[in-house]
Formats: C-alpha cells, structure tokens, sequence
C-alpha cells in the first residue's frame, strides 16, 4: 500500500523509525522524496497525495501546529483518501478527527506495536465527509519537512570523497565519546571536522523549517569544508534570497556555475534573482541557459517549463522597458509552454500578461479567464491577484460600444 507520510520535521527521527517498520511490513511510504528548493512544492506535495492509497497524519504537537501539515491533511480530506491518524505523542486531536479512533503510538514505536497498526490498518482508516474539510492556510509558510536540495549522484568521485571525510568526522566523535564529551552538544559551527555534505544537510533542514539565517551559515560552514560543493553554493544563494539578500544571492548562484557552467537550477534561480532586480537582459540569459542544459534525468520535474515561462515575463517586462522591440518572444515562449502543458495555469497568466501589454485586450481576457479557471478546480494552485482584478475590468471594457 502507498502511504504519504504528514509529519513536522522535529519530529522527524522517530518518524524514521516507522517508516523502516512500515517498510518491512511491505508498505512504501512517501515522506522522504525530495523536493527542490525554488519547486511548486504544492503542486509537488499535491500529485503525491493524489496517487497514495491512504494518508497517515502522524500527530505530535508540532504536526499539528504545522501550516504545511494541515494544508497536506485538508488536501487529503478534499481528494477523499482514506485517513489513517497515528498518535505519536499526546495532543489534542483536530475538531476533524475527535470523534474517530486512532494508532496510539505514544508509548513507543516497537516492532509489535507497528504490526498490530498494519494489522488493523484498514479498521483505522477513515474517510472524512467533505462536509467537515478542516481549515488550513492556503500558502503555507516556511518550507515543508520533505524540501530538500537533489544532489545528482552522478559524481562518483565526490561520493567516495563524503565518505572518506565522513568516516573521519565518525572517529572523531567516538573520540569525543571515548573522552566523555556528548557528541550531541557539539554544534555544526563549532565543529570544523564535520564533512562538507553534513553541513549541507544541515542547511537544508534549517532552509525546510525557514530558518533561513542559520541555513546560510551551514551552507557557509559547507563551502569552507568543500570549496568544491556547487550545491552547497546553489542552496546558500536560495537562502540568501529568501532573507532578501539579493546581490548575495546572485554570487553564491554565480560561484556555483563557475563550478559547473551547465548547472540549470543554479542558472534558473539566478535568473529569478535577476528578474526580480529588474535586470531583464541577465535574467533572459540565464533562462535561457537554464532551458539549454536542462537533464531531465537529474533536474527538477518542469524546470524547463519554468524557466520558459521566466523568459517570457522578463522578455514581456524588457519589453514595457523598451529594452525589446515588441513582445513576440514573450508570447512564443509562454505559448510554448501552454502547448506542453495545457493544465498550467501561470503560462496563462504570464502570457495574458503579454497580450494585455500590447492593447490585444480579447485575448488578454480569454487568457485570463482560463487561468482563473484552472486555478479554481486546482486547490493546491493561488490565481494571481492581478489577473482577477483585471477580469471584470476587461469585461466591462470589451461590453462597451465604441461610439
């Protein structure tokens, strides 16, 4: 059965060993799929949750407290997946949920306890009537616990490298231990011998939970290890752009492709750096390069997608700029997308963008209309605020008789 897997990152060690538990019992759990920092991560959480057979809400405090956890659960409750609550630590129960038994888990997560939840699996499974959907912030903030930086495993040098320094990084802390100190207290920061990809994974957990300060200072910490890391440099970029430091974030995107000129999610999110400064010629570039060295087999789902659709805004805003001539290639490119992909919804917007640029306002309008309709029947998509202003203005504009 394909469980998806809602939990709060703190309590992510003993979600782990659940998952190793449910595994054995021949369940394939999703909570550890990665998800790109700069993805749709809704969109991404979404499709996971509509091709799972049940969801499991793995409630402690902190799960509940979660935005994500309560959108990911909403979500579930909306596409009518069987809901599967799993008490790992004692609190209260959603309003949704206090009337309906549970997996009470809180005394432990033992072999014998996960057998009788796979046991009686289907008994504790419920379906939650759309009558009672449960609230849930619509855009989530921070980063939900499965966002994690893909690092392609193409590299095998750099592999063996991690294990080498990983392996010493063990002997010291045995040391530690041997001598009385507690591993656990040493912190990243203080502890140089750390290995470079330990760091990284710092960074990343401290990024999911928008602790974007202590992000880059482990991103940092990576670097000084492994001068070498171009993920470590990619990630450290999204942070410091996330905290609006933007000329920071377009070195650190900047050092990562003088590490790998091909690197396409380093030149997309410089690319969206760029645009965002309003520097439309490097942000065309850098969409463009993006869309150029785009590996489906190691990059994120649609970033060739996304960064057409970049290309195409900051072609249309060069354009208003009287930096382009006219704005064809901002209508090719989001056409172009619209093509591929029919479903997405921003193309629409971007590409209506365009036409309403330019006065072509019946065509602006019907673009229009079509993003707010697809984002209507999409929950884990928001129409952009804009476009619904501009609907009923079109409307009544277009109704008008020229005298």
């Amino acid at each position: 059965m394909q469980l998806f897997l809602s939990y709060a990152h703190a309590d992510r060690r003993q979600v782990d060993r659940l998952v190793d538990l449910l595994r054995s019992g021949g369940h394939d759990p999703w909570f550890d799929h990665e998800l790109m920092p700069g993805q749709d991560w809704q969109s991404e959480l979404h499709e996971a949750i509509s091709a799972c057979d049940a969801f499991v809400y793995v409630m402690t405090p902190k799960a509940i407290a979660s935005e994500w956890c309560q959108w990911e659960y909403q979500q579930a409750v909306k596409l009518g997946k069987p809901i599967v609550p799993i008490m790992l630590q004692q609190t209260e129960l959603p309003e949704s949920l206090s009337r309906y038994q549970y997996a009470d888990l809180t005394n432990g997560i033992t072999a014998s306890a996960v057998a009788r939840l796979m046991g009686g699996l289907t008994d504790i499974a419920i379906t939650i009537p759309q009558s009672d959907i449960p609230d849930a912030p619509q855009s989530p903030s921070g980063a939900p616990p499965q966002a994690l930086s893909r690092q392609p495993t193409r590299f095998a040098p750099l592999v063996l490298v991690a294990a080498v320094i990983v392996l010493a990084a063990a002997i010291i802390v045995m040391a530690l231990i041997l001598n009385g100190d507690d591993p656990q207290t040493v912190s990243p920061t203080d502890t140089p011998s750390l290995a470079a990809s330990t760091y990284l994974s710092h960074g990343n957990d401290a990024y999911r939970i928008g602790d974007f300060v202590l992000a880059i200072e482990h991103y940092s910490n990576a670097i000084a290890v492994n001068p070498n890391l171009k993920e470590a440099y990619h990630n450290l970029g999204l942070a410091y752009e996330a905290e609006g430091r933007r000329v920071e974030a377009i070195e650190a995107y900047s050092d990562a492709i003088a590490l790998d000129d091909e690197y396409a999610s380093a030149h997309y999110n410089r690319g969206v750096s760029y645009e965002r400064d309003e520097d439309y010629t490097a942000a065309i570039t850098d969409y463009t390069q993006a869309i150029a060295t785009f590996d489906d087999r190691t990059d994120p789902a649609n970033l060739d997608l996304l960064a057409l659709l970049g290309r195409s805004s900051a072609s249309r805003k060069a354009a208003d700029a009287g930096d382009l001539a006219d704005y064809e290639d901002a209508l090719r490119d989001a056409s172009d997308v619209i093509s591929r992909n029919p479903s997405f919804a921003r193309a629409f917007a971007i590409r209506g963008d365009a036409y309403y640029a330019q006065a072509a306002y019946e065509q602006a309008l019907d673009d229009y209309e079509t993003h707010a309709t697809l984002t209507a029947n999409d929950e884990a998509v928001t129409a952009e605020a804009h476009v619904l202003t501009r609907i009923p203005q079109l409307q009544r504009s277009l109704m008008t008789p020229t005298p």
